[in-house]
This record gives C-alpha cells, sequence and structure tokens, in this order.
C-alpha cells in the first residue's frame, strides 16, 4: 500500500492512508466522482477522438503504475472511473 500511495498521476486513484489490525486491512482513497467506463460503453460506440483520448488516458495511468513496479492485475472498464471533464481515472488497486 506505501507504493501505491506514492502512484500520483491523474489517471490514477490517489491512496493517502493505510493500516492493518491483523484480520481487517483498509486504506482511504480519494472518491472519484464519474461513471465506472462500462456504464459508458453499454450506452453505444463512442466517437473515435473520444475512444482515443480514454485509452491513451488510461495507459497513461498503467504506465504511472508499472514506473513503480505495480500490475494492476484486474484492469477492465469496470474498474475506470470516467469524471465529469471526461478523464479515466484506474480504480480498484487493492
Amino acid at each position: 500500500v506505501q507504493l501505491l500511495a506514492r502512484a500520483r498521476h491523474e489517471n490514477v486513484v490517489a491512496i493517502h492512508e493505510a493500516d492493518t489490525d491483523g484480520v481487517t486491512s483498509w486504506f482511504a482513497m480519494d472518491l472519484v466522482d464519474g461513471e465506472p467506463l462500462d456504464r459508458v460503453l453499454q450506452r453505444g460506440r463512442l466517437p473515435l477522438e473520444r475512444a482515443l483520448r480514454l485509452t491513451v488516458g488510461v495507459a497513461r495511468g498503467v504506465e504511472a503504475l508499472h514506473a513503480l513496479g505495480i500490475v494492476h492485475r484486474d484492469l477492465k472498464p469496470q474498474n475506470v472511473i470516467v469524471t465529469a471533464d471526461d478523464r479515466p481515472v484506474v480504480i480498484d488497486l487493492g
């Protein structure tokens, strides 16, 4: 979790704090206000420029994670939130 907390990128959810009591683990992260990418895609095909912009944003977020040696291992449309300003944010890093 400490490594995840170092991943500061506009396309990756920010993690601020974490702890465990030996039984339960938790971490606090930003609330990303938006809509999961899978719901966006359910409404139909995206215009090419928007699809490319979202894809590049996700790739940049994943690149930032990889630069720290982090592999997401569950990257899928449900784990990408599209914000009101159309910025994709990779979530579910746990």
